[in-house]
């Protein structure tokens, strides 16, 4: 069962892992960052590997956690730039458990001292410190393990340069069944080489790593591209974890209207005051109220006649939707076009959010089609944040965007959880979002997870997704939410429809 911790407990605990990772990385240059490139690595291939969530979040805090005995071995031995002596090597090895005895105290890291403790444990049996082997090492261990000596290996160190991405990983598949388990190897391998693939679970088997036609050159220049876009997913994570990357704050109007339309004793010139606040959301409402799908005719002029229109009702999810397009900007034309595909996905799955709620009774639909809007948000944080490193002048013509997407994909739901905990969302629709492709069909589901999962996979069924491919899984969702084809057909009819008349507004 996963510990729920209140607001400054998990501060707390934050406070704790940071002064942590600085002492080790105050150790030696060569650890520095290490440990949270780790972490973060392995939060992208424990997400790959489709992992479950709580486990994901033990294997992170072990890969932040798991050098802390290092502060332990002395400096030259760290630094040797030669071979080290086998007394130098039993001093080393003391380090594992070192990290446990460390750690041991603070109850919050109890599933991840296992992780750390083994995490030098070699699948052939011939690791430390207690030379399990095979599955007898948990699996947080062997990957982390395979992580750890990827980002070493890819890395500079005192007797070494950085290896490149294409010999760390021949090193990698040299160890497949003496160091690594065989099968993480093959999809980690797959992971780091094909992260295009990613986005949709699909499992490709070449006869090697790069047999797929190219060249070695075009091989090598394809396997650094992907290198470089899944670190630089990293180094956002990582600015965003520590606080130093902007965020943009949500648009003040949505909790402004929400709260004057759901009070009794506001008028229709309160809403209108409120939205006349926001000069581009005003600027949007009188376009659409203006549209052929509220009768046309630009007679509308003013804020109150376009609520009239629209309705009170409805007016509460338009504005919602169009003030959430300020956070699709984008400079770069090519990065342009896919924000409007997102923002268009995510006003999709709002609505099929909302009115499925509508159907299954859930007492609030406002809540749910804000969690609807804001299920990608993490997305496009990320994809600006990436554009601001690897587009240069503007110009997108050297990034493989799907490489981009792919690596977005495999961690934007939990980034979109982070901020939304900024924005103080509840704990019900933060959890939501950061599982909105990881649906829990256990007896303690969260309905509200449930139903985003569903709305979201239901829009690719009406073109206002980036991906086609059904999860056969979601015909358990549908069950278990008690939803029938018949009515899916009425929701998507509605969905699009709503969808239409709010884009009007462009």
């Amino acid at each position: 069962m996963a510990v729920h911790l209140s607001m400054s407990q998990q501060d707390i605990i934050k406070e704790v892992i940071q002064t942590l990772v600085s002492v080790v990385e105050h150790k030696s240059e060569f650890f520095r960052g290490h440990s949270e490139r780790v972490a973060t690595q392995c939060i992208l291939f424990s997400s790959f590997l489709t992992l479950h969530r709580d486990f994901i979040n033990d294997l992170y805090l072990a890969g932040l956690l798991y050098d802390i005995g290092m502060v332990y071995i002395p400096m030259e031995i760290i630094n040797k730039p030669d071979k080290l002596s086998p007394e130098e090597m039993a001093v080393v090895r003391e380090h594992p458990v070192i990290a446990e005895t460390i750690l041991s105290r603070l109850s919050y890291l109890k599933k991840a001292l296992p992780i750390i403790r083994h995490h030098h444990e070699n699948y052939n049996g011939d690791g430390y410190p207690d030379g399990l082997r095979g599955d007898a090492i948990p699996i947080g261990s062997r990957i982390l393990s395979l992580v750890d000596a990827y980002d070493a290996m890819t890395s500079e160190r005192p007797h070494r340069a950085a290896l490149p991405q294409d010999e760390a990983l021949a090193l990698i598949r040299e160890g497949s069944g003496k160091t690594f388990d065989p099968h993480l190897v093959d999809e980690f391998i797959r992971f780091i080489t094909r992260a295009k693939d990613a986005s949709r679970g699909k499992i490709d088997t070449p006869s090697s790593p790069f047999a797929d036609g190219r060249s070695p050159s075009e091989q090598k220049a394809d396997a650094a591209e992907v290198d470089a876009v899944q670190k630089a997913v990293s180094d956002i994570v990582l600015a965003f974890k520590r606080g130093i990357i902007d965020t943009p704050a949500f648009p003040a109007v949505i909790h402004k209207i929400q709260n004057v339309l759901r009070s009794p004793d506001k008028s229709l010139a309160d809403a209108a005051r409120v939205i006349e606040q926001d000069q581009i959301v005003t600027l949007r409402l009188l376009s659409m109220s203006n549209s052929l799908h509220y009768g046309g005719g630009g007679n509308v002029k003013t804020v109150d006649l376009a609520l009239s229109r629209i309705g009170m009702k409805e007016a509460r999810n338009v504005i919602s939707a169009l003030a959430m397009k300020s956070m699709y900007a984008a400079d770069n034309v090519e990065i342009k076009e896919l924000m409007e595909k997102f923002w268009i996905h995510a006003i999709a799955t709002a609505y099929a959010t909302r009115i499925l709620a509508a159907r299954l009774r859930e007492p609030d639909e406002d809540s749910l089609f804000l969690a609807g809007l804001t299920h990608d948000v993490g997305k496009v944080l990320l994809l600006n944040g990436l554009a601001a490193r690897l587009f240069k002048n503007g110009q997108t013509n050297n990034v493989d965007m799907e490489k981009v997407l792919a690596s977005i994909q495999a961690v934007h739901a939990s980034f979109g959880g982070a901020l939304l905990k900024k924005w103080n969302f509840s704990s019900e629709l933060i959890s939501a979002v950061i599982n909105h492709e990881r649906p829990d069909l256990s007896p303690v589901a969260s309905r509200t997870s449930l139903i985003l999962y569903l709305a979201n996979m239901l829009t690719r069924r009406i073109g206002y997704s980036p991906y086609q491919e059904e999860p056969e899984i979601i015909k358990d969702v549908m069950i278990f939410l008690d939803i029938d084809e018949p009515a899916v057909d009425a929701i998507l009819e509605e969905v699009s429809s709503a969808v239409e008349k709010t884009i009007t507004s462009e």
